[in-house]
């Protein structure tokens, strides 16, 4: 059975661990499932410290896929660190014609990744805990509004408002379990996250709601008013996304 260890060394504003191992597809889940737990936290960046890594060739889709949904949410480039010759061949192959594979950065040293992505702007933040009850949603909406107005984009207020109220909602009505809200301003984006401990996955509704227990029908509403929204599964739980354009 294939052994891969992941150790955490640093977590905001960029994450960075180490892989220890073989990425195969035996352990492509449970190594996935790790990196997604950093990427959870919404970091600038998650850089990975590939020097002690084996990547087989059938466990790259995996890889690629998952810096896919970085770039999506939390916005996040992902960065390989010191990989061996091998996996270096392996992820340049992967890229052609593209000039980087998927949003997989090479790097050879970790300092280098982390200095690169920190002269990015560090986007505003604001985040709280709610425990699952019927104050939550208020609480995510006074949270929304005060950034909104302190971050200089009372315009989205109200928007935003109405989304991570549905976010939470549907938190506190099906999950159950303390909740952690966290509002991003990244460039022209807003972000609205409300991640919780049911490793349930939330699927788009497709214009259909259960009339018994009225569920989708607050993710129609966040789909029809946001400009993207998604359900990324993490070590313990999910995290529900959504977000705004800043308007010009």
């Amino acid at each position: 059975m294939s052994t891969l260890l992941c150790r955490v060394k640093r977590r905001l504003p960029v994450a960075v661990v180490n892989l220890y191992g073989t990425f195969d597809e035996a352990s492509a889940v449970s190594g996935v499932l790790s990196l997604r737990e950093r990427l959870a936290e919404q970091p600038m960046a998650l850089v990975v410290d590939a020097s002690h890594l084996n990547v087989v060739a059938p466990a790259l889709p995996a890889l690629l896929d998952l810096a896919d949904d970085a770039a999506r949410w939390p916005g996040a480039r992902i960065a390989m660190c010191g990989a061996p010759p091998a996996v270096r061949s392996l992820l340049a192959s992967a890229a052609d014609p593209a000039p980087t594979p998927a949003g997989i950065d090479l790097f050879d040293r970790i300092e280098d990744a982390v200095a690169v992505a920190l002269k990015a702007p560090l986007p505003a933040r604001q985040s709280a805990r709610l425990a699952p009850d019927r104050y939550a949603p208020e609480q995510a909406r006074r949270l929304v509004s005060h950034a909104c107005e302190e971050w200089g984009v009372p315009r989205l207020s109200r928007l935003a408002s109405v989304i991570v109220s549905e976010l939470v909602t549907n938190g506190v009505v099906h999950a159950r379990t303390p909740l952690e809200v966290t509002v991003r301003l990244s460039g022209a984006d807003l972000y609205l996250a409300v991640r919780d401990g049911d490793p349930r996955l939330l699927a788009n509704p497709g214009g259909g709601v259960d009339e018994d227990s009225g569920y989708g029908r607050g993710l129609l509403i966040v789909d029809t008013m946001s400009d993207g929204w998604g359900c990324a599964p993490t070590g313990e739980g999910k995290v529900v996304w959504a977000h705004l354009a800043v308007p010009d």
